[in-house]
């Protein structure tokens, strides 16, 4: 029996995960992960996994949806559209405010914070919204999985009260 010093042994270890991955066996160490797994998300699970053309896709990447693939410009530039026009009106609108001290209206306060929430919007969301509508799987990693929905919702929350607030604020001081 023959001493194997450590970078022998590594080489060995990274080899034996290598023909693992290839032939399939990897799998095996989730096995009982999988069985708890409810029946709706195993199916959920086996439909993503159908739609790639075959086993070697590499799921850590980026891929286009099937359904997206002749109209993907047509998003690309009506989300283009949107999102100079809407940094390029409420930046003009917020730089308005703050250079003739409008803000300590209390509409154009308001005003203000829209014209930012939307911002926030324009510059943040709508480049992840439309690359989570585009690719298929994934690839943002986890804290983005759980962070995107939260400021989706808050931003959201966020510009639809300050309107509610502006317009209730413009009814009750032009009445």
């Amino acid at each position: 029996m023959s001493v194997k010093n450590e970078p022998e042994m590594e080489e060995e270890t990274a080899r034996e995960k290598e023909n693992d991955m290839n032939s399939g066996h990897s799998l095996l160490r989730y096995e009982p992960k999988l069985r708890t797994l409810p029946d709706k998300y195993l199916h959920q699970i086996i439909h993503v996994l159908q739609s790639f053309p075959n086993e070697t896709v590499d799921i850590g990447k980026p891929h286009l949806r099937k359904s997206l693939e002749t109209v993907y410009p047509l998003f690309l530039v009506l989300y283009g559209v949107v999102m100079v026009a809407g940094l390029a009106g409420n930046v003009a609108m917020a730089l308005h405010i703050l250079r003739r001290r409008l803000f300590r209206e209390t509409t154009s306060a308001y005003l203000l914070n829209v014209a930012l929430c939307n911002v926030l919007m324009v510059a943040v969301l709508l480049p992840l919204s439309l690359a989570i509508l585009l690719i298929q799987n994934w690839v943002f990693g986890s804290f983005l999985c759980y962070f995107v929905p939260m400021l989706q919702v808050s931003v959201c929350v966020c510009v639809c009260v300050c309107v509610c607030v502006c317009v209730c604020v413009r009814v009750c001081v032009c009445m």
